[in-house]
């Protein structure tokens, strides 16, 4: 150890571990991106080109959080928002360590304070604020921060971490009641290793996408990984299988293989576009591990280590900075559609990231939609709040009849793309009444609280709303998980009771994945044809089926409207209306009907439906 401390040095180590191998597969999926992606597809990649190189690929990821988000598979750099917090870590830590060593503090108190600060802010803020704390640096860097104490620890303590660890154990009042073979350093070092094993199963076993994280799941990872540290080589584990030839190779080649593996799963699956069989899957695990190889032979390793330090470094930070424009280049030309222009220009009509919300501004979908009808402040939400605070209220216009007999759309986006139709195709002394809030599928909310959520407070307005003015029909749609986060039937039963004569209870719409103006410019560009059949989510049509058998032969107040049975037959799914394939398609995202499409439906399904009910 040599005592001394150099900032020049540490970060020139920082960017010849990170920076050269990053490059390297950053410019390769620009390549096959050029290729291969269409413009809204290569926009965004070269968004998050431009994000990678800067290290705020979270901050990006934060801000495109949304209801209108793409899936996360459909972008080949996601994976980058955690080599993001990783160099904020390392532009914060060592200066803050430098300073408390300097003010004569304990360096190792502050460490943790710091920690604990970090993993409560985790903790509080997962359950109103998931998508933040996942994806902000202070809610995230206490997983670093133990390891800064696990290195202190090992470093600067002379007992080191086991050692003190066991010295705990065996001064403990407890300690005389356990066997003498119990307190043995060897048998401490394999008992942290083995339960660092078990905690890593149960991670691996148990944490899903349903669990909140990081939160205090993120504690099991964690401390598995400090465990088996902590057990050193002096536990059987560690020396006989980690530090076996294979998990060495693993452990070597591990940066870039975490860099190549997401993105050729990535391009994989929009090439595909629909989800990967166990053979792809299989072979690109299989190419991930020798491109890491190749990478790490050819770029990693001859330049992190030998002579020319200082132009190795300038050279591989200089060249991130090129890459890094060559992103935001393409970002800002709208993904340089000239490399396909025809289909460039039919996929940039229907292109609709925020801020801008390009086609739903262009085609008036706010206005059509009624936005004013909804409980998330979507100016806030587009203009890059993720979870904004809930509207006061709606327009009175939305809950205010102007004439003797009234309807009510309620739902989530997914009704609320049923009001242009409606509004258009029933008689004016109908007025269409709307209550629906983005992602709030309706529920039975039985009193209001200032302090819901735009969802609870949107259900409780719809029933109080109900209740003054007691709508002839209620429509009710939403997005997914119908009659499974709500209880359809419990509704109808609490409306019934009511005055509501008739509820018409819509299915999901057909979903095609990639979105259906991508899949025609993919694969249907030359022959469209008006029905396919191809690449339809299965769980759409498997959530129908279940519907339509539980609701069949009812005779109540509720009917189930089958939307699957209406735009799908033995030959596919309605694609578009009329003679247009741009003007004409039938959704412009997963799954919110275009105007064409919402007048469609009202016209020759749902607003015959109404009329016949009242009569």
């Amino acid at each position: 150890m040599r005592n001394d401390f150099s900032f020049s040095e540490f970060y020139a180590r920082r960017v010849k571990r990170i920076f050269p191998a990053l490059c390297a597969v950053l410019l390769i999926s620009y390549a096959i991106g050029w290729f291969v992606l269409l413009p809204d597809e290569f926009k965004q990649l070269g968004k998050h080109m431009a994000a990678s190189a800067g290290f705020v690929e979270n901050f990006v990821l934060l801000r495109e959080a949304s209801y209108f988000d793409s899936a996360s598979e459909l972008k080949p750099l996601m994976h980058i928002w955690s080599l993001g917090i990783e160099e904020q870590y390392y532009l914060v830590y060592p200066v803050t360590v430098w300073l408390a060593y300097r003010a004569g503090g304990s360096v190792l108190s502050i460490i943790i304070v710091l920690a604990i600060i970090s993993f409560g802010l985790n903790v509080g803020g997962i359950e109103n604020a998931a998508t933040k704390t996942f994806f902000l640096p202070q809610t995230r860097l206490w997983e670093l921060l133990v390891g800064g104490i696990l290195a202190y620890l090992q470093l600067f303590k002379k007992t080191g971490g086991v050692t003190s660890l066991r010295n705990l154990v065996v001064n403990s009042p407890q300690s005389s009641k356990l066997p003498s073979r119990l307190l043995g350093a060897t048998y401490v070092h394999n008992a942290l290793a083995w339960i660092g094993l078990l905690l890593l199963l149960i991670a691996v076993l148990f944490l899903d996408r349903d669990k909140p994280f990081p939160g205090w799941w993120a504690l099991v990872p964690v401390s598995s990984a400090c465990l088996l540290i902590l057990s050193g080589s002096n536990a059987w584990l560690n020396r006989r299988v980690l530090a076996s030839r294979l998990m060495v190779f693993i452990g070597i080649i591990s940066y870039p293989l975490y860099l190549w593996h997401w993105p050729l799963l990535s391009f994989a699956r929009i090439s595909e576009g629909e989800i990967l069989s166990s053979k792809i899957r299989v072979a690109i695990v299989a190419a991930s591990v020798l491109l890491a190889w190749v990478t790490y032979l050819l770029i990693e390793r001859p330049i992190r280590f030998g002579r020319n330090v200082w132009p190795k470094t300038m050279g591989s930070i200089t060249l991130l900075a090129i890459i890094g424009y060559l992103g935001y280049n393409a970002f800002e030309r709208d993904g340089l559609g000239f490399r396909m222009k025809d289909r460039g220009d039919y996929v940039s009509y229907f292109e609709n990231s925020t801020p801008t919300l390009k086609y739903m501004m262009a085609n008036g979908i706010w206005q059509k939609d009624r936005v004013e009808c909804n409980f998330l402040d979507a100016e806030r939400w587009r203009n890059g709040e993720s979870d904004p605070p809930p509207r006061e209220t709606i327009d009175k216009s939305c809950y205010t009849p102007t004439t003797s007999r009234a309807i009510l759309i309620w739902g989530d986006s997914h009704a609320a793309h049923l009001s242009h139709g409606l509004v258009t195709v029933l008689p004016k002394e109908i007025s269409v009444l709307q209550v629906t809030t983005s992602g709030c599928a309706p529920q039975i909310v039985e009193t209001v609280d200032p302090n819901f959520d735009a969802c609870q407070k949107s259900n409780a307005f719809a029933l109080q709303l109900i209740k003054k003015q007691v709508p002839e029909t209620v429509v009710m749609a939403q997005a997914s998980g119908h009659d499974q986060v709500n209880n359809v039937e419990q509704i109808a039963a609490r409306l019934k009771s009511l005055g509501v004569r008739k509820i018409l209870f819509l299915g999901p719409v057909p979903q095609w994945e990639p979105y259906l103006y991508k899949l025609i410019a993919k694969k249907y560009w030359i022959f469209t044809p008006t029905r396919i059949a191809t690449n339809l989510k299965a769980e759409v049509f498997s959530a129908d089926k279940i519907l339509r058998e539980k609701f069949a032969a009812r005779n109540s107040n509720l009917e189930y409207v089958s939307l699957i049975n209406f735009f799908c037959n033995e030959q596919g799914c309605m694609t578009y209306i009329g003679d247009d394939k741009r003007d004409g398609l039938l959704t412009y995202d997963h799954g919110h009907l275009t105007p064409v499409g919402s007048i469609f439906l009202a016209t020759k399904l749902l607003a015959p439906l109404i009329l016949k009910i009242n009569g």
